[in-house]
């Protein structure tokens, strides 16, 4: 029987690894958490996404949700789509919600020397071009402009989703320089998806509830 995707349940760890330890199992459909887990009030400021939360979504195989810092309803989806594989899951877990929810569904493009034509393609090359144009309300496409500029153009009520990626180097885990300005820019609710993202059944669905 397919889970009722709206049901919230608290999750109450029963294994330790540690004292402090508990074991966390990944078959979650979401997680959420807070930019910044630290003692430390000095440490907790707008724009910033603490360490330990950026070793969660480097690692996570499911969207975590980071909150803005008051309340704010979604009325509306808008997906950060730049071409890349992620950019692919994200356009997917974006159009599942949408239908879910009935919210509107937007696409935001910051263009790097490639035309929307060749967007196009790669989303027909993934049998998502014609989804994309019944589903998705418009589609802000950006050729030219700063990225901070750019992203004016983003509700500040809307769900933001968009894909995370970096490596681990001498100063740990950092995210590229688009993910940045787009934590630091945005006051929206963010939905990021690591590269290790895998799809959780309820996201294999179709509005039939039929296994796509």
């Amino acid at each position: 029987m397919q889970e009722d995707p709206s049901r919230v349940r608290f999750f109450t760890p029963e294994d330790y690894s540690a004292s402090n330890l508990p074991d966390v199992e990944g078959n979650f459909q979401f997680m959420t958490c807070p930019r910044n887990i630290s003692d430390l009030s000095t440490k907790i400021s707008l724009g910033h996404i603490g360490s330990k939360v950026r070793q969660i979504l480097f690692n996570a195989t499911f969207p975590v949700l980071i909150p803005s810092p008051v309340f704010k309803a979604w009325n509306s989806i808008i997906v950060m789509f730049g071409g890349s594989i992620n950019g692919i899951k994200c356009l997917q877990l974006g159009l599942n919600i949408s239908r879910l929810t009935g919210l509107p569904l937007y696409l935001f493009t910051q263009a790097q020397g490639q035309s929307q034509k060749d967007y196009r393609r790669i989303l027909e090359q993934r049998s998502l071009l014609r989804e994309t144009e019944n589903e998705v309300r418009h589609w802000h496409f950006f050729e030219s402009g700063p990225l901070e500029t750019n992203l004016y153009s983003v509700p500040h009520d809307a769900l933001v989703i968009a894909g995370t990626y970096g490596h681990k180097g001498i100063k740990g885990l950092l995210f590229g320089s688009t993910m940045e300005t787009l934590q630091r820019t945005l006051p929206n609710n963010l939905l990021l998806l690591s590269h290790h993202f895998r799809k959780h059944p309820w996201f294999n669905t179709n509005p039939s509830g039929m296994a796509s």
